[in-house]
């Protein structure tokens, strides 16, 4: 049983055998009361909310901070919101805000895996640092989205400027936790009001000039209004392509009171209009749209708009419409980017060409563009 606005229902209003009521679901993820689980005393009440999946239904689930709350015995115990492997899905949005469930800093240092014959250090990186390096593009770039989102809802311009001053507001204004952490705590823009804590940190900014010392490499991070601070990055964490000028994503910590990074920065192209692009394929082909004077949009996230997927690129003033997706590597990191949903992706697509809703065109670098 919960509590809906004060009032105890049973779960035969809501469950229809052993799933969800999706009519009851809806109403409630619409009006959004207070849900709370009857299983412990009011004080003690773990809160929940209803969310709506990627695939249309609704689900009853723990706020992030709430999931230990209930009584061991209680179904919602321990339970998180999960993808359709059964894995609790890295990052996820929970009504205006961004959870993010992974530790984004080691629990020790940099330390790899020893050697079960000797203890020596191996070079290899253990389980858990693979993951949370693998998790941390994915986070970055859902927290780009949250910011394009609130910038689209207040009718704001997108320039790169303008997207790095929303992702800093989204995380001032406490829309970002990293698992019941609120990450204001974690996160660092450079700015003119707020010097670096002595704790650590992500830091986000635009890449401006790097030097060579010591150790590694010293990199100028520029942040908003033209505040810098450096950062050291270790040798053995420079990326091997190069960033300069793109906008950049470190966690550091401090060591001999500097800040030092403790894993590799991360760096994007973001064009003149804020658009994030995915590889240099992409960067190429819209330059490409640019100099034919083609009107360009660039979707963000899937939505029925594009027929429930999320092409590269759509030149709308075409008839019909011409949805464009680049061949580039297949980027495992992000969600929307595997390679299952993109090859999806074209099936629907090449199914609503030939019944002339959509052209649909599939790009590589080299090609020409015949659009």
């Amino acid at each position: 049983m919960i509590f809906v606005n004060g009032q105890l229902i049973t779960e035969d209003v809501y469950r229809s055998g052993t799933d969800y009521d999706q009519t009851v679901l809806k109403q409630w993820h619409e009006q959004k009361p207070r849900i709370q689980c009857a299983c412990q005393a009011y004080a003690m009440r773990a809160e929940m909310h209803v969310r709506k999946t990627p695939h249309g239904r609704y689900t009853l689930v723990n706020n992030p901070e709430n999931s230990d709350k209930h009584t061991p015995a209680c179904p919602y115990y321990g339970e998180v919101e999960r993808s359709r492997t059964g894995e609790r899905r890295p990052v996820e949005k929970v009504d205006d805000r961004l959870v993010v469930h992974i530790k984004l800093f080691p629990e020790t240092g940099t330390q790899t895996e020893k050697s079960r014959e000797t203890g020596n250090q191996t070079g290899v990186k253990t389980e858990e640092q693979t993951h949370r390096h693998r998790l941390f593009p994915s986070f970055v770039f859902d927290w780009y989205k949250l910011a394009v989102e609130q910038m689209q809802g207040m009718g704001k311009k997108m320039t790169p400027a303008s997207v790095l001053y929303h992702m800093w507001h989204c995380m001032s204004h406490h829309r970002i936790w990293i698992g019941t952490e609120d990450f204001y705590w974690f996160g660092y823009v450079p700015n003119e009001r707020f010097r670096l804590p002595k704790r650590r940190k992500v830091v986000l900014g635009w890449l401006r000039e790097r030097e060579e010392v010591i150790g590694g490499e010293r990199w100028g991070i520029e942040g908003m209004k033209s505040c810098l601070i450096r950062v050291l990055v270790p040798e053995n964490h420079i990326p091997r392509y190069r960033v300069d000028g793109k906008l950049v994503v470190l966690r550091v910590n401090f060591d001999h009171q500097e800040p030092r990074s403790i894993a590799p920065a991360v760096g994007w192209h973001i064009t003149e209009e804020g658009w994030w692009l995915h590889s240099g394929a992409e960067r190429e082909l819209l330059m490409l749209l640019r100099e034919r004077k083609h009107t360009i949009l660039r979707p963000i996230e899937p939505s029925e708009e594009w027929l429930g997927y999320q092409p590269d690129f759509v030149l709308p003033e075409r008839s019909p419409p011409v949805y464009v997706d680049v061949l580039d590597e297949p980027d495992e990191l992000l969600e929307d980017r595997s390679p299952q949903k993109r090859k999806k992706q074209a099936e629907i697509y090449r199914a609503a060409a030939r019944n002339r809703v959509i052209r649909y065109v599939q790009w590589q670098s080299g090609d020409p563009v015949e659009l």
